[in-house]
């Protein structure tokens, strides 16, 4: 059993029984904690095995704790595939689909990407330049002067 420098706590070994499971939770909850607690283990250790699993895929490493990290990020992202799907299907009625996009898939669909910031940037400038853009279109019809609303 090793032990991590920091926390001191021992750092338990996954097992090849417990990838599919820990999948499964991903798939099924999204989140790491209910994924950890769908395969019975502790978040903490779960993490430690999604960040081997990502170092060991950076490294070019085939490992059990590689194959995880890649299985939970497919599983992640065909719910992902799967809710863009029922999304276009209907769109009248997907307001809850895109509350879980936002919500499950925080760093491709939340409302504090980089992407929408910039959405939300270009949507104000176009909003103040169509303001703009009324108000001198009245300003051209009244010839600057204010409208006379009452005479016939």
């Amino acid at each position: 059993m090793k032990f991590e420098s920091k926390a001191h706590r021992p750092v338990i070994e996954m097992r090849e029984d417990q990838v599919d499971v820990i999948v499964e939770g991903f798939a099924t909850t999204f989140a790491l904690r209910r994924a950890a607690g769908w395969a019975m283990v502790s978040p903490y250790h779960l993490k430690k095995w999604l960040e081997q699993g990502e170092n060991d895929t950076e490294k070019g490493i085939e490992s059990l704790y590689a194959q995880l990290f890649s299985k939970v990020g497919k599983a992640l992202s065909d719910r992902a595939r799967e809710f863009l799907e029922k999304l276009q299907a209907c769109p009248k009625n997907g307001t809850c689909l895109q509350w879980l996009l936002e919500k499950c898939f925080k760093n491709d669909y939340g409302s504090d990407t980089e992407e929408m910031k910039e959405l939300i940037d270009l949507y104000s400038k176009l909003l103040e330049s169509y303001k703009r853009l009324a108000d001198n279109r009245q300003g051209a019809l009244t010839h600057g002067r204010e409208m006379d609303t009452e005479s016939d």
